[in-house]
């Protein structure tokens, strides 16, 4: 079975999971955004708690065919990099190339809104709609569109 890791990256708690590749849920956790021992830790985490949840539900890595991540603040989305997200503490931070050294997997990167109103609209709420609008609320706010017309 080959599946994705979904990964949204806040200011108190990473969510990850993983999902097939029509987008359902096989298995989802939180870890806790471990800033107070080097905002340089978060990413290696991120990854040592994939892993282990790999072998907790008996997946492969061979299986996994990427990852996407949702992070906070500015992204340049063509390169992976994050050029500031305040709440975390990274600025002019390469995740993708970081997290794709560490797993050797391909990694997309976006902006934690942005993604959150594109999975809203592929299998919640926003039901396929033409436009949607999303306001995300955690440590800090965001907001994002998704507008097709």
């Amino acid at each position: 079975m080959t599946f994705l890791t979904g990964i949204d990256i806040g200011g108190t708690s990473v969510k990850i999971g993983f999902i097939s590749e029509e987008g359902n849920i096989i298995h989802k956790w939180n870890i806790p955004t471990n800033k107070h021992k080097g905002v340089e830790t978060i990413i290696p985490n991120v990854w040592d708690s994939i892993q282990d949840n790999m072998l907790k539900q008996g997946l492969n890595k061979s299986d996994m065919t990427g990852m996407g991540v949702g992070a906070p603040g500015f992204i340049d989305v063509d390169s992976g990099m994050i050029y500031e997200a305040v709440n975390i503490g990274w600025k002019n931070y390469h995740l993708t190339q970081e997290l794709s050294e560490l797993s050797g997997l391909p990694v997309y990167l976006a902006n934690d809104a942005n993604i959150a109103a594109l999975g809203e609209n592929w299998k919640g709420a926003g039901n396929n709609a033409r436009d949607v609008i999303a306001i995300t609320l955690g440590t800090g706010v965001g907001a994002a569109s998704y507008l097709m017309g």
